[in-house]
Formats: C-alpha cells, structure tokens, sequence
C-alpha cells in the first residue's frame, strides 16, 4: 500500500527531480563548451526549498528564568560590584524580610550588620565579579549567622560585571521535599513527626517528651522510618534527606510579577 504524501513533501519532491535534471543539463553543456558557466534557464529551475532550518535556537524569555529561579528553595541574588542586587530570588527575599543581619534598602543596595561583615561581603563581591573568584562569606551578627556563597556570574557582560550570591540553607531540607519523602514511602502521620523531629536535630528522648510516648514508642518509630526508606542509620536517613533537590514550597504564596526581583541592565563595569 502506497502512502499518500502531502503537497509540501510533493513539492519538496519535484525541487529535487527538477535540480537533478538541471544538474544532468549542466554536464552536458559543460561536455559541449566546455564552460562551467550554468545557463539562465537552469539557474531558475535552481530553487531553495521549501523547508528551511532555523538559524538559530529559540532563546528562553527572560520572565521564564525568573519563575524557574523562584522555584528554587535557595537564595540567590544577582548583584553588580558595587553591591547592588540586580535579581533576588523568592527564598532570598524571604530570608531578607526576615533578617536583622542583611537588608536591601530602596536603590536595592545589599547592607549588613556590622562594619567588618559590610566590607568581607563587599570585598568578595567585587572579587567575584571583577577578578572571578569564588569566596565563602560567614556574615555574623548579634542574634543571627548567614553563610554565603559568593562566586562570578559566567557570560555576563564585560561592560556589567555581576556576581551570583547563594544562600545557605535554613534547614537540613525544604518541608515540601520531606512531605513528599514521606509520601514517597508511605510514612505514618507519627513517623512523619518523628522525622522532621531528627532533621531538626531532636534526639529520641526529647522526642519522646514532645510527643508525651515513651522512649521506646519513638524507637520503634524510628526503626519503622529506617526500614520503609530502605536505609541502616539515622545518619544514612539525614544523608539522604539532605541530597533532596531544593523544592520550593507550594505554600509560600506567590508575590504579584511587579514585586519580583527583575534583571535591570545598568552602566559602569568595575570603579
């Protein structure tokens, strides 16, 4: 049985039966005169075809690399040398509205606590996006410690220089990515209390208090919780929780698209 091919690929068809003849036409023209010159009648019959290839690769809209940052439950800020934050992320605004340490004042200029954590994180931007290095940056202040990683932002532009600063976790894990462990392997409601109790760093017998059981109720809980995850220790189990990708909450309730951080492209590399 024949298949029945669509005009565009008839089409198609016919350009190449028709480049064919007028390339066997050129050969013997080039066998009578001797001339590679092609005649004008084959030059029309030369057609492109119909289907052309891109030239080059669709580029992500830059609204789409926003949302994909704000799903990350880590911090991120993009900022230029001289500390001014470009982009900031839903987990970074988070801990910033919620930090005495770090604030973001109206020209969105990053401040720290402290004159000596100002000048470390100054310091290790400015590296970062002038010279390309990567720095650890402990910002310590009266009542709270923030552990940032600060490192060049590859491919950005030689007139604007940035540098990305990630945020230390504020948890072993993100509370999504523990509920969705437990319904992975289907924990019970105690089993799920208990785990997040380890990852908070309880230990057995302060769990035992908070949930007013005994000792070795939560034991066997814990032996239940190894047993369903598939793991020999405690460690093991925290090991594995910590590896879980970085999964925003679905609950943190998403700010108007006017509030979000936005890419500004502003003047002036490194001074």
């Amino acid at each position: 049985m024949h298949e029945t091919l669509a005009p565009q690929t008839l089409s198609y068809v016919d350009h190449l039966a028709s480049a064919a003849q007028a390339t066997e036409t050129q050969v013997h023209q080039v066998a009578q005169t001797g001339s590679l010159r092609p005649r004008a009648a084959s030059q029309s019959t030369l057609r492109s075809p119909l289907v052309s290839l891109p030239t080059a690769p669709p580029r992500l809209p830059p609204e789409c690399v926003r949302a994909a940052l704000d799903e990350v439950d880590t911090g991120v800020v993009l900022c230029t040398p001289q500390c001014r934050a470009m982009f900031v992320n839903e987990a970074a605004r988070r801990v910033i509205d919620n930090s005495e340490l770090l604030q973001l004042q109206a020209d969105d200029r990053l401040v720290i606590e402290g004159a000596a954590n100002q000048k470390l994180l100054q310091r290790a931007v400015q590296q970062a996006a002038c010279l390309g290095l990567w720095q650890l940056a402990p910002l310590r202040g009266s009542s709270q410690t923030l552990m940032l990683a600060v490192q060049p932002l590859v491919g950005a532009s030689a007139t604007q220089p940035m540098a990305m600063l990630l945020f230390g976790r504020e948890k072993l894990a993100p509370d999504l990515a523990v509920e969705m462990l437990a319904n992975l392997h289907g924990l019970t409601t105690a089993e799920r209390r208990v785990l997040k109790g380890l990852l908070m760093g309880h230990r057995v017998s302060e769990l035992a208090h908070q949930h007013q059981v005994a000792v070795s109720t939560v034991r066997t809980q814990v032996a239940a919780l190894r047993a369903k995850v598939g793991v020999a220790r405690v460690d093991d189990l925290l090991r594995l929780v910590a590896e879980m990708p970085p999964i925003s909450s679905a609950l943190r309730g998403l700010r108007d698209s006017r509030l979000r951080g936005e890419m500004r492209i502003t003047q002036g590399p490194c001074n």
